[in-house]
């Protein structure tokens, strides 16, 4: 990886957004949270503090992050080489509901409502991206499952939400 981190202050790597968070801002967090926890010094921050309109995330200190880092990569060059069922609103609400405890039916029946909900007459379900990739087939699979779990559950597991 090559780049650089802005937003780094003794104590936090600190974003915010004047609007309310998604959970695309919560991924983007979460991998400069990963990549911080990574290149850390003594002196650099190991929380994460990220802002919206409607609330506050926090992220707590990543022990594993060299690890959890290299499983978002492979799932990077997977999506270069081939559609990957990470439909991030439905991929996270997918997972939010079976971290908090509830079944996967349960949690696949709100998958399905997020996919199929439109907001101000945008479906995400009828976008012409989505519907190339997946025109014959329901992306709310059993791989959908496992990538929705194994990308956002470690990013719930640190993170802590307020307001």
């Amino acid at each position: 990886l090559r780049g650089g981190l802005d937003g780094l202050w003794p104590q936090y790597l600190v974003r915010y957004r004047c609007a309310k968070l998604t959970s695309k801002d919560r991924l983007v967090m979460w991998i400069d949270h990963l990549v911080m926890n990574c290149v850390r010094t003594i002196e650099s921050p190991r929380q994460s503090i990220l802002a919206g309109s409607d609330k506050v995330v926090t992220y707590r200190p990543v022990q594993d992050c060299y690890r959890r880092l290299e499983n978002l990569l492979a799932y990077y060059w997977t999506g270069i080489c081939q559609p990957l069922p990470l439909l991030l609103e439905t991929s996270y609400a997918y997972a939010k509901k079976i971290s908090h405890g509830a079944g996967r039916e349960e949690a696949i029946k709100d998958a399905q409502i997020s996919w199929a909900s439109s907001r101000q007459g945008y479906s995400k379900a009828r976008d012409p991206y989505h519907d190339l990739a997946y025109r014959s087939i329901n992306p709310l699979d059993e791989r959908f499952e496992s990538i929705a779990l194994e990308i956002f559950t470690p990013l719930l597991d640190h993170e802590d939400e307020m307001g």
